[in-house]
């Protein structure tokens, strides 16, 4: 098998464990079947599957791992339209119940029926798992093996997804762009030419196997990669912390911005989302350190880019979108806490 089919086929599996027997899928079963090792951790880094944060030897799917599937896929079939039919349920809950309230599966199977949507128990479960990566849940409530929604409000993130048919699709694009292919060009070589226009030309091109942008997390690109091409350098920077910013605020439902936000959602001391158990030393180190990168990145890079006239070029254009992008995958990592009683 190509490297391409390879993809595919680890990623269907993983899918299959989920949906058929509602399972995890070993990391050391993929490598014994397709006989890879560096392949499954790219596959990773650019969102087609994740690993479970219960165990890290076990990989679950997420909306990249289904939207890689060829079209005419069962899986991907499956997945378009749970997440489609239950992204315009929750956006009309939202614009008729407002935010704030909890739904359960069982109470949007209801909706479903009187929407005249074409969704059963499964459907309605496998939807509610793909909306997490699209930011219109706040927060989730997930049951201990990570594997269902138990309940949810409907962030405000929603009221962006006017056509999820059309997101979804786009979903699909980026994920097959994402595809690891042998002739990417290295990052070393990106550093040795300096990022000049002429070579930016030739290798930010989606139609070409060099495309740097596979190295980007899936959610920042859309926005950031056609203000780039137009050669809006710090517009494709602030779009893509916009991005981020809003699935912050679409999952822990404060009303903040900037540092500010991320002070907030990520307070050791009572954080909405934690990157690691916050009972050892350690922990609290990681989540005091990924704070200040948060809000750092938004204080430094951000907030002079919004509130002024500043210009870069291609090349630190490219470095802050790498920076956007790792955020962008801790983001992903991040676990849910429970929500501060606090006024916000």
């Amino acid at each position: 098998m190509t490297q391409e089919q390879i993809v595919v086929e680890v990623a269907r599996d993983i899918c299959a464990n989920f949906l058929n027997e509602h399972r995890s899928t070993s990391r050391h079963d993929l490598m014994v079947r397709f006989e890879i090792t560096n392949l499954l951790s790219e596959m990773e880094t650019r969102g087609l599957c994740i690993r479970s944060p219960l165990d890290q030897e076990q990989y679950l799917p997420c909306s990249g791992s289904f939207a890689v599937l060829p079209s005419e896929d069962e899986f991907y079939l499956q997945a378009e339209v749970a997440f489609t039919s239950t992204a315009r349920i929750l956006r009309h809950l939202f614009r008729t119940e407002g935010k704030g309230v909890s739904y359960t599966p069982d109470v949007l199977l209801e909706k479903a029926a009187t929407l005249r949507e074409p969704l059963d128990g499964e459907g309605i479960v496998l939807g509610l798992y793909l909306a997490q990566d699209f930011g219109i849940l706040s927060p989730p409530k997930l049951s201990e093996d990570r594997l269902r929604v138990e309940s949810c409000c409907v962030g405000e993130h929603v009221i962006d997804l006017k056509e999820p048919g059309r997101d979804w699709a786009q979903r699909a694009r980026f994920a097959r762009e994402a595809i690891p292919k042998s002739m990417m060009v290295p990052f070393e070589m990106l550093q040795s030419v300096g990022y000049d226009d002429e070579f930016l030309d030739e290798y930010s091109d989606e139609d070409s196997g060099h495309d740097f942008w596979m190295l980007l997390h899936p959610s920042i690109v859309p926005e950031a990669r056609r203000r780039f091409r137009a050669r809006f350098y710090a517009e494709a920077v602030l779009a893509a912390l916009k991005v981020i910013t809003l699935q912050i605020k679409s999952r822990t439902g404060l009303n903040l911005d900037g540092a500010p936000l991320m002070t907030k959602a990520f307070n050791p001391n009572q954080p909405y989302l934690i990157f690691a158990p916050g009972d050892t030393e350690t922990g609290m180190s990681m989540q005091q350190g990924y704070l200040q990168i948060f809000a750092g990145t938004m204080m430094a890079v951000r907030n002079p880019k919004a509130h002024g006239f500043v210009e870069i070029d291609a090349a630190r254009c490219i470095h802050f979108l790498f920076l956007a992008s790792l955020l962008a995958h801790k983001l992903d990592e991040a676990q849910n806490a429970p929500v501060s009683s606090e006024p916000v």
